[in-house]
């Protein structure tokens, strides 16, 4: 089977005279896995690890950041550096390459809510 996954993204920018918009929609993608993981998780200021489910290979992912007033980063490994920063009310959709992301929250426990698709 083919384009199993469907990507849309857009950003706008407003401020004063400046102006910029952007997007993509309706990119059509094959993905090989066939599990995927949605979930709340409640991340500490200590770094843990995504959890993961039946997803052997991380794909894409889509975090939204609940927290109205901390940040949340994400991790390609343990004790690595912050790779995504989420801010307070925040998305980020990136291609997964980590086998095993971390996340870590800034200030105070965040909740965050996941969708990730295995590879």
């Amino acid at each position: 089977m083919a384009n199993e996954l469907t990507l849309s993204a857009s950003l706008k920018f407003v401020k004063g005279s400046k102006n910029r918009a952007f997007s993509k929609s309706g990119i059509q993608l094959d993905v090989a896995g066939k599990n995927y993981t949605h979930k709340s998780q409640t991340i500490g200021t200590s770094e843990e690890a995504l959890a993961l489910g039946d997803v052997a290979t991380p794909g894409y992912i889509l975090v939204y950041n609940e927290s109205t007033t901390n940040f949340v980063s994400i991790r390609s490994g343990t004790g690595a550096a912050n790779l995504v920063k989420i801010p307070p009310g925040g998305i980020a959709l990136f291609h997964c390459e980590a086998l095993a992301p971390f996340a870590v929250a800034h200030t105070a426990a965040v909740d965050i809510e996941y969708l990730l698709i295995e590879a």
